[in-house]
């Protein structure tokens, strides 16, 4: 016993600055947990303003495209109401009600079936705790965002954003194009060149892009070659903005060379994707196929001497 008190009277000083040190180790933690915590509840707070009054981040009727000037027009209650049915109708999960507020248009282009909209469109954006969001984007078109209900799932608040547009049908209902699709336009222009008529039937106008369906007819008895791909961005859509004209180029990475080849007396329907995004100042009046094979068969044989053919096709 007697050591023991010795060994504490030589080293009391250094025992006493221990155990200061050990309380002040201690009360650091707790600072540093309270404020921790006062920050995570502050976080959480702004997290449920944000999602309890959505209203207040934004105003949904002022468009997130052109700003404060550009508004929806006196329809914009009739178009939030037939927003809201749909999304509500697609949170609860009632997909019936949801596929029947789509257009005759989107379910031709996209969703024939309530099996191919659930599959296809429905299954991979919503499901239990999600949320919305929409503001107006251009023209009849709104952005919506559909995102994790962060309060309900404690998530990080994945989302997606599409661009629904509202479209007129009988009785001044109205009804939805979605994921991203705008319209299509009935176009049905013809151009000929030594034989081969090239029409192009219509548009289908998407967000990011546009798709033109087009009917090729070769009325030789030559075999055709639409594009010899020979040279890059040889299929493009001239955008004419004021003076200045704007080639936008085609996708035709999918477009193979039997895809592209014409038999004699035959006829051909493709489906070419341009890189024509939805906006007021878009004005496309030409689809150009600049690099046509006219005689596929001299052109296997000589390709470095043939002299290939340029067909436009007004769209306007």
């Amino acid at each position: 016993m007697n050591w023991l008190i010795r060994m504490y009277n030589q080293n009391r000083k250094i025992i006493f600055i221990v155990i200061i040190a050990i309380i002040l180790i201690i009360l650091l933690i707790q600072g540093v947990n309270y404020l921790s915590t006062r920050q995570l509840e502050e976080n959480n707070r702004e997290q449920e303003e944000i999602a309890m009054e959505p209203d207040e981040v934004y105003d949904k009727n002022v468009s997130a495209l052109y700003g404060e000037n550009a508004a929806p027009t006196n329809n914009a209650e009739n178009y939030n109401n037939t927003l809201d049915t749909f999304l509500t109708y697609c949170l609860n999960g009632d997909t019936t009600n949801a596929y029947n507020l789509l257009s005759d248009v989107c379910k031709e282009e996209l969703y024939p079936s309530q099996q191919v909209f659930e599959n296809q469109y429905y299954d991979s954006i919503f499901g239990q705790n999600k949320m919305y969001n929409y503001q107006y984007w251009a023209g009849k078109t709104y952005q919506v965002t559909i995102s994790d209900d962060i309060l309900k799932t404690g998530g990080t608040g994945f989302k997606t954003v599409d661009y629904y547009t509202l479209v007129e049908e009988n009785d001044n209902t109205y009804k939805l194009n979605v994921n991203g699709f705008i319209g299509k336009t009935n176009i049905d222009s013809t151009e000929s060149d030594e034989g081969v008529d090239i029409t192009v039937e219509s548009l289908s106008q998407y967000n990011n892009y546009a798709i033109y369906d087009i009917k090729v007819k070769n009325n030789t008895d030559k075999t055709i070659l639409l594009d010899s791909q020979a040279r890059a961005n040889s299929i493009y859509a001239v955008n004419h903005t004021g003076d200045e004209a704007v080639n936008l180029r085609a996708y035709t990475e999918d477009l193979n060379i039997e895809k592209l080849i014409v038999s004699p007396n035959a006829e051909k329907k493709l489906r070419i994707k341009f890189n024509v995004n939805y906006s007021s100042t878009i004005d496309i009046n030409t689809i150009v196929f600049s690099n046509v094979v006219m005689n596929y068969d001299d052109y296997r044989n000589n390709s470095e001497n043939y002299t290939n053919n340029v067909i436009r096709i007004s769209v306007e």
